[in-house]
């Protein structure tokens, strides 16, 4: 990945173990997984290693794990939404998600309206992202 998809405190995963002072300061937490923190961030930039953190893969497990909630819609397929207001907004919103054909979207939009705004949303810090930008919080597993 490059520096600049980076986030302090997005999800990555490390497709080697790291060895000696590196695998020190990191705090796996599953199968190579981790939460990126400032001091990780700058240690990984001063190896150059960023180039070998690779994205997680955002899942429905993931999302379950956020806190999305699910629904049958018309019988087809399954949503999964999460409330998602910014701040200062008089409507409620949501996120929702879409996987069709492997083409991963987050939707974001009023409840009742039709207005739809959508993103590629593959990976679990692109979704932690946007809801940080959305709302001005971190998205926390629940």
């Amino acid at each position: 990945m490059k520096a600049t998809e980076l986030r302090i405190r997005g999800y990555y995963k490390a497709p080697i173990k790291f060895k000696g002072s590196v695998s020190a300061q990191i705090n796996f937490i599953e199968d190579r997984m981790f939460i990126l923190t400032k001091e990780i961030l700058i240690l990984l930039l001063s190896l150059n290693l960023e180039q070998l953190i690779k994205p997680v893969p955002l899942t429905e497990e993931w999302l379950l794990k956020f806190g999305f909630e699910t629904r049958l819609i018309n019988n087809c397929f399954l949503e999964y939404y999460l409330s998602c207001t910014p701040p200062k907004y008089k409507k409620d919103y949501v996120l929702r998600w879409w996987d069709a054909n492997n083409e991963r979207r987050i939707f974001w939009s009023p409840v009742l309206s039709g207005t739809i705004h959508h993103f590629p949303c593959k990976y679990v810090h692109q979704l932690q992202n946007l809801y940080f930008a959305l709302t001005g919080n971190e998205l926390e597993i629940k």
